[in-house]
C-alpha cells in the first residue's frame, strides 16, 4: 500500500511538472506572437508613412504644374485679349474632332451655343471633313468665353477641340464688316413696309460668307436693333419662315412692330402655340404656321382655327386659307388660273390671239393649233341678229347656232375651221380687257374660258370700227405630253355693255403687251430649237427649210411666218431650197 501510495505521488508530481512545462511553453508562444504582431504593425506604419510622403510630393508637383499651366493660360489669355481689342483685325477659329456626319451648321451652332448670349458672327467659313475654320471680327466677349471653356466643347457625347489664332488680315485688306453686310442683306428683302428674311443667311451661297442664324435669341435682339432702312414701327408684313426658330421672344414683335398685319412663321421648329400669346396685341390679318411641330397637336382643323382666332381676333387668313366669318361675302377673283396650268394658258394666249388678229393671210397657220377632228361652235346674242354689226360682218356669223330659229350648225375639222376663220373680218383684241378662267386642268386636258373685247374693221369702210364682246371656251388636249391642240372651241358673240365699251382700248400707260417673237440673243440654242420646232409644226416644212426661213428673218418668228406665207401664195417655196443649196 505504501508502495502504491508512493507511485501515485510520483505520478501526480510528474503530471504537475508536465502541466507547468506546457503552461510555460504556451506563455512563451503567446509572447513570441505578440512580438511578431508588433513587428508587422511597425512595418505597416512605416510603409504607410512612406506612401503618404510620396502622395504628398505628387500632389505638390501636380499643384505646381496646375498653377504653372493656369498661369500660362492667364498670360496667354491676357495677350490674346489685347489682340481682341483691335477692331480692324480678323481672328480665326478652327474646330476639330466632330464626326464626318456633321454638317457645317451643326459645327457652327455648337460654337455659338458655347458662347451663350454673346455675339459671334462667323464669316468666310471653310468646312472640311475633319476641320472647320472661320473668321470673326469685333467679338471680344465671345472669344473670352471660349478661353474659359479650356478650348474644349461637348455636345451629344462628342468632344470638339477649338483653336483661336491671330491673322494678318485687317479691314484695310478685306472690306468686309459683318454687321454692315447684315444691314444690306436686310435691305434687299425690304419693300413698301414689307420685310422678307426667309432662311436668313442659311442659303448655301450665303452661309459660307456670313452665318447669322435667327434662332439665337441674342441674334434676334441684335437683328431688330441694327441701324438700317427698315422702319420697324411702320412694318405691316414680316416673313421669317425657314429659320429654325424655336422661340421668337428676341424679336419683341409686340413692341417693335405694333402695326404688323401679316406674319409668316412657317417651316420653323415652334412646338407650342403658346409662344404666340405674348403677341396677341398685334393686329394680325394673316398668319402662316404650316411646317411647325405645333401643327401636329391639332388633328381637328376647326379647333386649330378656333385657338388662333382666340389669340388674334382679327385674323382673316390662316396658312394661306381665308377664314370666312358669318355674313362675309366670298372673295371674287376675276381671273383664276392654277400655277400648274399657267405655262399652258400663257403660251396659248401668246400664240392664238396674235395669229387671229394678224389677218387672213396668216390665219391659215392656225390650222396647226387644231386637232384633225376638232369642233367649232358659234352662238350669239339675240340682239345682234338685228344690229348693224350683223349686217356689216355677216361672215362672223356663218355656221352660227341660233336656237330660236332651229339653227344648230357647227364646223368640224381643222381645215374647215381654218377656212371659216379666214373669212372673218379684220379683228383686234384688247388684251387689257381679257378675263381668263381655267375651269379644269389635268396633265392631258385643260379647259379655259377667255372673255373680253375686240374691234372689227369693215373692208369697205376701213375707218368704220365696231366693238364686240366675246367669250371663248377652249378645250386643249395633249396626247404626247408635249404639244397641246384645240379639241373643242365654243365662241359666243355679244353686245358690249356701256361700261365695257368705255373702258375698251383706253389703256395708254403701262408696258406694251405685244409679243416679242424675236430672239434677242443668238447664243440661246434651246430657245432657237423651240422656235424651229414650232415653225416646223405650223408650216409642215422640214427642218432645213424652216431653219433657213428663220435665219433669213433674223429669227423673228412673225417676220418668218409672213415671209413663208408670201412664198406659199406665190408658189415659190422652192426658192428656200435653192438658197439652202447655194449656201451649202
Amino acid at each position: 500500500a505504501v508502495t502504491v501510495a508512493v507511485a501515485v505521488a510520483v505520478t501526480v508530481a510528474v503530471a504537475l511538472a508536465v502541466a507547468v512545462a506546457v503552461t510555460v511553453a504556451v506563455a512563451v508562444a503567446v509572447i513570441v506572437a505578440i512580438a511578431l504582431a508588433i513587428a508587422v504593425a511597425a512595418v505597416t506604419v512605416a510603409v504607410t508613412i512612406a506612401a503618404a510622403v510620396a502622395v504628398a510630393e505628387a500632389v505638390t508637383v501636380a499643384a505646381a504644374v496646375a498653377v504653372a499651366v493656369a498661369t500660362a493660360m492667364l498670360i496667354e489669355q491676357e495677350q490674346m485679349e489685347e489682340a481682341y481689342e483691335k477692331d480692324n483685325t480678323f481672328i480665326q477659329i478652327a474646330v476639330k474632332g466632330y464626326p464626318s456626319s456633321w454638317t457645317k451648321e451643326q459645327v457652327l451652332d455648337t460654337v455659338l451655343d458655347s458662347v451663350k448670349e454673346y455675339s459671334l458672327i462667323p464669316c468666310f467659313v471653310e468646312f472640311y471633313q475633319h476641320e472647320c475654320k472661320f473668321l470673326t471680327l469685333r467679338t471680344r466677349s465671345a472669344l473670352v468665353v471660349l478661353h474659359k471653356t479650356g478650348f474644349y466643347l461637348h455636345k451629344d457625347g462628342v468632344e470638339l477641340t477649338v483653336t483661336i489664332s491671330l491673322t494678318d488680315l485687317t479691314l484695310n485688306q478685306i472690306d468686309f464688316i459683318p454687321r454692315i453686310i447684315l444691314r444690306k442683306r436686310m435691305a434687299m428683302g425690304y419693300l413698301e413696309k414689307k420685310l422678307n428674311v426667309s432662311a436668313f443667311t442659311l442659303q448655301d451661297d450665303i452661309s459660307h460668307f456670313l452665318y447669322f442664324p435667327l434662332n439665337r435669341l441674342c441674334n434676334q435682339r441684335e437683328f431688330v436693333q441694327l441701324q438700317s432702312v427698315i422702319e420697324w414701327e411702320h412694318l405691316t408684313a414680316l416673313d421669317i419662315s425657314h429659320n429654325r426658330l424655336t422661340d421668337i421672344s428676341g424679336f419683341d414683335l409686340h413692341n417693335v412692330t405694333p402695326k404688323l398685319k401679316h406674319l409668316n412663321l412657317s417651316h420653323n421648329y415652334l412646338d407650342k402655340i403658346t409662344v404666340l400669346i405674348n403677341y396677341r396685341s398685334l393686329p394680325l390679318k394673316s398668319i402662316h404656321l404650316e411646317g411647325n411641330p405645333l401643327c401636329l397637336d391639332y388633328i381637328d382643323p376647326q379647333h386649330y382655327i378656333k385657338v388662333l382666332r382666340m389669340i388674334f381676333p382679327a385674323i382673316a387668313e390662316i396658312d394661306g386659307v381665308p377664314i370666312h366669318r358669318s355674313g362675309d361675302m366670298p372673295e371674287f377673283r376675276r381671273n383664276y388660273c392654277p400655277d400648274e396650268a399657267k405655262p399652258v394658258v400663257e403660251k396659248f394666249l401668246e400664240i392664238y390671239f396674235p395669229l387671229l388678229d394678224a389677218g387672213p393671210e396668216q390665219r391659215s397657220l392656225m390650222q396647226g393649233m387644231y386637232e384633225d377632228d376638232a369642233t367649232l361652235t358659234i352662238t350669239y346674242c339675240y340682239k345682234l341678229r338685228y344690229s348693224p354689226t350683223y349686217r356689216l360682218f355677216r361672215n362672223l356669223f356663218l355656221y352660227a347656232r341660233f336656237l330660236d330659229e332651229g339653227e344648230v350648225d357647227s364646223v368640224t375639222g381643222a381645215m374647215a375651221i381654218t377656212k371659216l376663220v379666214n373669212r372673218w373680218p379684220q379683228t383686234e383684241h384688247d388684251p387689257y380687257s381679257f378675263c381668263v378662267d381655267v375651269m379644269s386642268h389635268t396633265p392631258t386636258t385643260t379647259i379655259l374660258r377667255v372673255s373680253g373685247m375686240l374691234k372689227l374693221s369693215a373692208e369697205s369702210v376701213p375707218d368704220d370700227e365696231h366693238l364686240l364682246a366675246f367669250s371663248r371656251t377652249v378645250v386643249l388636249n395633249c396626247e404626247d405630253g408635249d404639244e397641246y391642240k384645240i379639241h373643242n372651241e365654243m365662241v359666243y358673240w355679244d353686245e358690249p355693255t356701256a361700261a365695257s365699251a368705255r373702258s375698251a382700248f383706253r389703256v395708254s400707260n403701262g408696258p406694251n403687251r405685244q409679243i416679242n417673237l424675236k430672239i434677242e440673243s443668238t447664243t440661246d440654242e434651246d430657245l432657237r430649237d423651240q422656235y424651229l420646232q414650232i415653225f416646223m409644226k405650223f408650216t409642215t416644212m422640214d427642218k432645213k427649210i424652216s431653219e433657213r426661213c428663220l435665219e433669213k428673218n433674223d429669227w423673228n418668228f412673225k417676220l418668218a411666218l409672213e415671209h413663208f406665207t408670201k412664198l406659199l401664195k406665190s408658189n415659190n417655196l422652192a426658192s428656200l431650197t435653192q438658197e439652202q443649196t447655194t449656201s451649202s
